[in-house]
């Protein structure tokens, strides 16, 4: 199939199999996608390299790795960021670039791995699950292969996570050096996220982090 990775390929055959239930600590890879696995199997589950795996309404999502430019906008607000909670001085500031969150009320389990999450209250010594704390933002950089994971899915799975204040989306697929920044908000009494688009070289002032200002123009120096 032109065009598409080993990874795609293999999920999209996994579609015609019929899904079943295996012994939990196994090694899984993309022929897992969309099989049923209770929250316990997922943790005791060992990836294979060139996916990410998440656990959506209790079946695995299997998705490519995300090429280069992802992970270049991903360390560059992840810089942004750090750089901002230590000019702050915030106690229990903290940023991830491999957390989970827990989204609660879902038919079954529900673990997203955002690109980035922030948080303000990070207890110390850390907790021994992702599910014990809140980020207050989070953040997704777009990849042309999972495109609908982070601008449909994911915006409402985040929704729905009481103490988590932003989203923002980056993306870089129209112009891979000069990104927009879409802004999504929680608003008091709102029932959806307030949105803004944010033009490349524009700067955007958080809600969610007090002070911090970001413009994916700017330089950031270590």
């Amino acid at each position: 199939m032109p065009g598409l990775g080993g990874c795609e390929v293999q999920a999209m055959l996994r579609q015609l199999k019929p899904i079943t239930v295996h012994a939990s600590g196994e090694v899984v890879g993309p022929a897992d996608h969309g099989r049923v696995m209770t929250l316990a199997e997922y943790r005791a589950a060992r990836g294979t390299p060139g996916c990410k795996y998440e656990l959506i309404d209790g079946a695995l999502v299997v998705s490519p790795n995300p090429v280069p430019n992802h992970e270049y906008w991903v360390q560059f607000v992840h810089r942004q960021i750090r750089r901002y909670l230590s000019r702050q001085n915030i106690t229990g500031g903290f940023v991830s670039t491999g957390s989970e969150i827990e989204i609660s009320g879902r038919a079954a389990p529900t673990r997203p791995s955002p690109d980035i999450a922030a948080y303000l209250d990070f207890p110390k010594p850390p907790p021994a699950s992702w599910d014990d704390v809140v980020p207050v933002l989070v953040v997704e950089v777009i990849s042309n292969r999972r495109a609908a994971k982070d601008t449909v899915r994911n915006r409402h799975l985040y929704w729905q996570v009481r103490g988590l204040r932003e989203y923002w989306i980056i993306d870089p697929e129209t112009a891979a050096l000069e990104p927009t920044l879409i802004a999504l908000r929680r608003r008091r009494g709102a029932e959806t996220w307030d949105e803004r688009v944010v033009p490349f070289g524009r700067s955007y002032r958080s809600g969610a982090l007090p002070g911090l200002s970001i413009n994916l123009k700017q330089k950031t120096k270590e």
